[in-house]
């Protein structure tokens, strides 16, 4: 496992809008435009496994010309409120360049592999938080975008098989891949082909 850098933005910027709902994600939206920046990351489009509340989504929404959330919308909790999408999709409809896309990532990447298979700049990893999972999402995710972000590594520590650094750490060590970790927020691992400016 490769070990992490840990990453310290150089200046935060207060983004112009925030969903008002309970995140994890918080603090996370003033580092991205440094993040973007020292990474050179592409500003087209970004892909999101794992939407939740929309928090994330809107936040990575300010950054790029398009954004699509993907989740099934019926985790942490959610699985007796078969509205839940419904709730989500309404709190974010203003936002034009945000896409909701109810599936598990696997399907998703498959119809988008058979029919779009456009360039992505980034993919944010935020689902299910065990190693397996997250490894797997994390792979497709390195093999389609140059930057790809995983939240809650420093989180789920009492789940045996969780993600936390263990995965990222793993995929870094596997393609190559530059590795640091934002330790605020939960913790938020960056992967990346390009080394930090």
């Amino acid at each position: 496992m490769k070990q992490p850098i840990p990453y310290v933005p150089s200046y935060r910027l207060q983004p112009k809008r925030e969903l008002r709902v309970a995140s994890a994600w918080k603090g996370i939206p003033p580092i991205l435009p440094c993040l973007f920046h020292e990474f050179q990351v592409g500003r087209t489009l970004a892909v999101e496994f794992g939407v939740e509340t929309g928090y994330s989504s809107v936040a990575l929404a300010e950054h790029f010309l398009r954004v699509i959330g993907v989740d099934t919308f019926t985790g942490l909790g959610h699985d007796s409120d078969p509205g839940f999408y419904e709730q989500v999709r309404e709190s974010v409809q203003d936002i034009g360049n945000l896409t909701l896309v109810q599936s598990n990532w696997q399907d998703f990447a498959k119809e988008y592999e058979e029919n779009v298979n456009a360039a992505i700049d980034l993919i944010h990893v935020d689902i299910d938080h065990g190693y397996d999972v997250t490894f797997e999402a994390g792979e497709w995710a390195v093999q389609h975008a140059p930057v790809c972000l995983f939240h809650d590594t420093l989180s789920f520590t009492d789940i045996p098989t969780a993600a936390g650094i263990r995965a990222c750490g793993d995929l870094a060590q596997k393609y190559g891949l530059t590795f640091h970790n934002f330790e605020e927020s939960h913790g938020l691992g960056i992967l990346s082909r390009k080394e930090k400016r």
